[in-house]
């Protein structure tokens, strides 16, 4: 995969070639920026026209991603910090070591130097890649069963369930019915997590998101549009 960047009206760009993309697409990360996928049938010249003719829209998404980043914890040794089963634990180091993260059956351990900058970008991926680890232990711990549950009860038939740290959505069923769960979800009340993997099962029998799709997921989950909606307050970004 080949990248390329630029700045344009200030705002810094990535390109990122990619031999699956069909079009120009552009997406606003909350940390990532402004990421630019660009079919490999197009050159960087090209997206950077489809940039400039969408900047009004970019400077828009920025905006959004602005507020939502209010919502963007930065983490140091004063963080009250806690998932379902683990609790972020900062253990100051007497020497000068480097910083490590040990996680436990219910603690997530930061063990840090007095030299620490918590407010280095590098420091606070290094200190969620902890915390995701503890989600991740918490959904291998949850999730299967939850799916083999629902699965049974409404008569669906799966293969395998794979937990991902997947960012661009909660979960996904393969072709060959391999069903695969964000372990983000963790951070959702039950009855959203209910509704992510009967919307998964569900595409166990229909691939899309048509009518007959609609009708069945309607039927096992009765609270379908008003779950939907809630869950788009929710970000895998943002936490």
């Amino acid at each position: 995969m080949n990248s390329e960047k630029s700045d344009i009206n200030s705002i810094p760009i990535k390109y990122i070639k990619s031999k699956k993309a069909r079009n120009i697409r552009i997406t606003v990360k909350p940390v990532d920026g402004v990421i630019v996928t660009v079919p490999f049938g197009n050159s960087y010249a090209q997206a950077e026209q489809f940039v400039n003719s969408k900047i009004d829209w970019i400077t828009k998404q920025q905006n959004k991603v602005k507020k939502a980043m209010e919502g963007f914890t930065i983490f140091d040794e004063t963080s009250q910090f806690f998932t379902r089963e683990h609790k972020l634990v900062f253990i100051p180091l007497l020497n000068d070591d480097k910083m490590k993260i040990k996680v436990t059956a219910n603690e997530i351990k930061v063990f840090y130097p007095s030299s620490t900058d918590f407010q280095d970008q590098k420091i606070q991926e290094f200190i969620r890649k902890g915390i995701e680890e503890a989600w991740r232990m918490e959904a291998k711990k949850d999730l299967p069963e939850r799916v083999e549950k629902w699965a049974k009860q409404f008569g669906f038939f799966f293969r395998n369930v794979k937990i991902r740290n997947a960012v661009t959505r909660w979960g996904s069923c393969t072709h060959n019915n391999d069903i695969n769960l964000s372990l983000h979800l963790m951070r959702l009340p039950d009855y959203l997590i209910d509704y992510v993997i009967l919307h998964e099962l569900a595409h166990t029998i229909h691939k899309n998101h048509k009518k007959n799709f609609r009708k069945m997921l309607e039927k096992i989950c009765l609270e379908t549009k008003v779950y939907e909606k809630e869950i788009r307050r929710y970000s895998t970004h943002i936490y």
